[in-house]
């Protein structure tokens, strides 16, 4: 009997069963399919539904030393400036870490509608004819 078409009102329920599970396991797919770069994943993964775990560098901006007085106008001035650049570092890693989130959640939003594509057309699929 193994690997015949299951037929009757069951058919229905295993095959969304099927698909269900693989809608879940569809984005979690396209995460380890792609390329390794800066957030390459940390160990393997294969067969584990789980997602990868990801490592994603810190910023490489240093804070200035946040004295405890100033000594005079320029020291007070240098701080600032400190202060600026440091900002100024900040966000240019936070909008590169969004940039990164927003392209990977449109990488794995596309796969899932792709399978989802393709079990909508799996699930027209007539089983044979009892013979």
């Amino acid at each position: 009997m193994a690997g015949r078409w299951i037929r009757g009102p069951m058919r229905a329920g295993v095959l969304m069963g099927w698909i269900g599970a693989a809608l879940v396991a569809a984005p979690l797919s396209a995460v380890r399919a792609q390329a390794p770069g800066p957030g390459a994943p940390v160990g393997p993964n294969e067969g584990n539904a789980t997602p990868a775990r990801v490592r994603v560098g810190g910023p490489t901006c240093r804070a200035p030393k946040i004295p405890k007085r100033f000594a005079d106008d320029r020291e007070q001035n240098h701080f600032v400036d400190a202060a600026n650049q440091y900002e100024a570092c900040i966000k240019r890693y936070i909008q590169a870490r969004q940039a990164e989130a927003a392209a990977q959640s449109r990488e794995g939003n596309a796969a899932a509608e792709a399978f989802n594509r393709f079990a909508r057309a799996a699930a027209r699929v007539q089983p044979p004819e009892p013979q």
